[in-house]
C-alpha cells in the first residue's frame, strides 16, 4: 500500500489531469473573464478616481481568486462522488501515497498557479482594452502587486481553505462543495462568536492566536484528508 514508483505516479497524475481538464479550463477562463472585467471597472473610472478604483480590484483580485481556488478544489471531490468513478479511482494500479500526493501537488500548487497566471492575464487584458476605450494610463494599476501582496498577506489563511476543502473532497464525495462551504460557514461563525467573546483583547492578540491557530490545523486536517482516503480504499 506504501510502495512508491515514480513512473507509476506520473502515470497516475497525467490521468487525474485529463480527467480535470473540463474543469480546469472552466476555472481558468472563468478567472480570465473575471480579472478582465476588474480591470475595464478600473479603466472605466475617471484619473481622480483611478487609485480607489485600484484599490477596490486589487481586494476583488484576491477574492476572486480564492473563490477560484476552492471552487475546482473541491470539484476534484467528483473523482469519489458517483460510484462508478469512486472505483475506478480506487482500484487504479496506483499506492495509496501517489494517489494522495497527486491530488495534493495538483490541487496546492497546479490550480492556483494556474489561476492566478488567467487572473493576471484576464487583468492585463482588461487593461489594454480600457486604455484603447478610454485612454486610461494603465501604468497607475498592477494586478500582479495586489495579487502577490494579498496572498503573502493571506498565505496561513489559504493554506486552511486548501486543507479544510481538500479533506472534504474524502469526507464528503457527493455535492462536496457545498458541503465544504457550509462547513467553513459554521467554522467562520464560531470564530465570529469567539472574536465577540474576546472583544476586549487587541485585534493583533487575536491575529495572532488566528495564525498560531492555522499553523498546527492546516498539517492536522492534511493528514485526516490521507487517513479518509485510506478508510476509503479499504471499504472498498
Amino acid at each position: 500500500m506504501f510502495a512508491w514508483n515514480g513512473v507509476r505516479f506520473v502515470r497516475f497524475f497525467r490521468k487525474e489531469i485529463r480527467e480535470e481538464r473540463k474543469d480546469m479550463l472552466s476555472g481558468i477562463w472563468g478567472a480570465f473573464v473575471a480579472g478582465a472585467l476588474l480591470s475595464l471597472f478600473v479603466a472605466s473610472m475617471g484619473p481622480e478616481d483611478y487609485r480607489h478604483a485600484g484599490q477596490v480590484q486589487g481586494r476583488m483580485f484576491v477574492i476572486v481568486f480564492i473563490w477560484m481556488f476552492v471552487i475546482l478544489v473541491a470539484s476534484s471531490g467528483k473523482k469519489t462522488g458517483y460510484r462508478e468513478r469512486k472505483v475506478n479511482y480506487l482500484m487504479f494500479p496506483a499506492s495509496l501515497p501517489e494517489k494522495y500526493l497527486s491530488s495534493f501537488v495538483c490541487s496546492l500548487f497546479l490550480v492556483p498557479l494556474s489561476v492566478g497566471v488567467a487572473l493576471l492575464s484576464g487583468g492585463y487584458a482588461g487593461l489594454c482594452i480600457g486604455g484603447l476605450c478610454w485612454s486610461t494610463p494603465g501604468e497607475m494599476f498592477r494586478p500582479e502587486f495586489f495579487l502577490v501582496r494579498g496572498l503573502r498577506a493571506y498565505w496561513q489563511e489559504l493554506l486552511f481553505l486548501h486543507a479544510w476543502t481538500f479533506l472534504g473532497c474524502y469526507l464528503w464525495p457527493w455535492k462536496s462543495f457545498g458541503r465544504v462551504v457550509w462547513g467553513l460557514s459554521a467554522v467562520l461563525a464560531v470564530s465570529a462568536l469567539y472574536f465577540m467573546y474576546e472583544a476586549s483583547v487587541p485585534w493583533e492578540s487575536l491575529l495572532n492566536k488566528v495564525r498560531i491557530g492555522l499553523t498546527f490545523l492546516v498539517p492536522f486536517l492534511w493528514a485526516c484528508a490521507f487517513v479518509r482516503l485510506k478508510r476509503m480504499q479499504i471499504l472498498n
